[in-house]
C-alpha cells in the first residue's frame, strides 16, 4: 500500500539524495518495526489456533498483552510514516523500506524511488505504478526525450 504524502513537495534528484541520511534512519526504524509487527501477528495467530484446538479460553491474558503491544507498535509505525509524510516523502513498502520522492520531469509527475538496501537513489517510477515496479534512472532521460515538446 502506498501512503501518499499530504504535502505537495517536489524533489530534485539532488534534494532527494541529500535527504537520505535522515530518511535512512526513519525507514530503518519502519522496517524493523514492520518485521516485529509481522512476528507478533504470527504469534497471536498461533496462540489463537492452539486455543481453538483446546476448545477453551486459555491464553486470554497473554493474548490481551500481545494485542496491546501490537496496537502500540502500529501507532508507532504510523508516527514514523507521518514523519516521512511531513518531509513530503511517500512510504511505498514498509517491509522493504521503499520510499518515493515526488518530482516532475518533462511535465509529468513521477517519483524517485529508494530502498533501505540501496546506497543512493537509482530508480524512478510513474505515480500509478505498483510499489515494486521501478526503472533505472538511466532510462529516465531516454523516456522523456521521446516526449513531444510542451
Amino acid at each position: 500500500m502506498v501512503r501518499t504524502s499530504s504535502t505537495s513537495r517536489s524533489f530534485t534528484l539532488e534534494q532527494a539524495q541529500q535527504a537520505l541520511p535522515l530518511v535512512r534512519l526513519i525507514v530503518g526504524d519502519i522496517v524493523e518495526l514492520q518485521h516485529s509487527l509481522e512476528g507478533q501477528q504470527g504469534r497471536i495467530e498461533s496462540l489463537l489456533a492452539r486455543r481453538k484446538k483446546l476448545g477453551r479460553d486459555v491464553y486470554d491474558d497473554e493474548l490481551q498483552e500481545m494485542r496491546s503491544s501490537l496496537d502500540e507498535d502500529r501507532r508507532q509505525l504510523d508516527r514514523y510514516s507521518t514523519e516521512l509524510d511531513d518531509l513530503g516523502i511517500q512510504l511505498l513498502e514498509a517491509s522493504k523500506g521503499r520510499v518515493g520522492f515526488p518530482t516532475r520531469v518533462g511535465g509529468r509527475e513521477i517519483r524517485y524511488v529508494w530502498q533501505l538496501t540501496e546506497r543512493d537513489i537509482g530508480n524512478w517510477q510513474e505515480l500509478g505504478d505498483q510499489p515494486e515496479v521501478s526503472r533505472p534512472l538511466e532510462q529516465l532521460e531516454n523516456e522523456f526525450r521521446r516526449l513531444p515538446a510542451e
